[in-house]
């Protein structure tokens, strides 16, 4: 039997061709059965990697032999166009099918955190948790996990693994053709904006000892001098009246200081070293 975390390949696969695919995997009460790998011809240049999930399977994986599985699958991709499908109503199984197999349960073997695949002729479990239980559960281990490994100082990351619920088997077409709509969409165009591009605007952030200026003081220096020109007057460049070299402060120097203070000092700083320069 193929493991857990071996991969279905969905290419944008034909409605029928992928109910019939998932009859084969969700034949189980412990997981899919042999399989495999499909991939259907297509123009698309994206291949969605989809690892399959029941209530019944997050109840016989362990924290750390989920966190394992998790972290190959999104290793095979890098982390991109991959999904996990839940399904939330597990279909009943007809245990008569299992006639072939000998007694045995599936297990976690050697601390690997893969499943060694037994057999499954054994009763159905009738104390399954509830699939809105399990997938909130699910949820809530793939979001502390991907906090965890974010944050540590590891190279073995967890990327972010969209999950998507489905009721039962005939919706994951469905699903499964919404979400790969939305990975082969190209993007929308960005609008050309009709804003004529604004130098002295562009500038004024860097116009300070201390670049760049803080965003509200930015928007303080704007709302008080309508241009460049008048920020290098106000502080006291080119001035008649006050030279740099005289100590004298003009008003709309004074205005600088006093409104923005420590952020306006490096302001009047920055263009009198500008015209010492010149």
């Amino acid at each position: 039997m193929i493991p857990l975390d071996e991969l279905v390949t969905c290419d944008l696969i034909p409605p029928l061709l992928l109910l019939w695919i998932v009859s084969l995997l969700w034949d189980s009460d412990m997981g899919p059965q042999p399989t495999t790998t499909l991939k259907s011809p297509s123009s698309s240049t994206h291949t969605l990697h989809v690892l399959l999930f029941t209530p019944t399977t997050t109840e016989h994986l362990t924290e750390a032999a989920l966190l394992s599985r998790l972290h190959h699958f999104a290793s095979l991709t890098g982390g991109h166009d991959i999904a996990i499908v839940f399904l939330l109503n597990q279909p009943a199984h007809n245990t008569a099918t299992n006639g072939n197999r000998s007694n045995g349960d599936e297990h976690l073997s050697g601390g690997d955190g893969h499943l060694s695949n037994g057999n499954c002729n054994h009763a159905i479990n009738t104390t399954a948790p509830s699939g809105i239980h399990a997938f909130t559960a699910l949820s809530v281990l793939l979001s502390s996990m991907a906090s965890a490994t974010a944050s540590a100082s590891t190279s073995t990351t967890l990327p972010p693994i969209p999950l998507l619920p489905i009721p039962d088997p005939t919706f994951l077409p469905i699903i499964i053709q919404s979400f790969t709509s939305k990975l082969v969409s190209p993007f929308a165009a960005t609008p050309a904006s009709d804003q004529i591009p604004n130098a002295a605007l562009d500038l004024l952030p860097y116009s300070t000892t201390e670049a760049p200026l803080p965003q509200d003081t930015l928007f303080a220096l704007s709302d008080l001098f309508p241009d460049l020109r008048e920020v290098v007057e106000g502080a006291g460049i080119g001035n008649d009246d006050g030279g740099i070299g005289d100590g004298n402060h003009n008003g709309n120097e004074n205005v600088i200081l006093r409104s923005l203070g420590r952020e306006g000092a490096g302001v009047v700083d920055f263009w009198k070293g500008e015209w010492v320069a010149e």
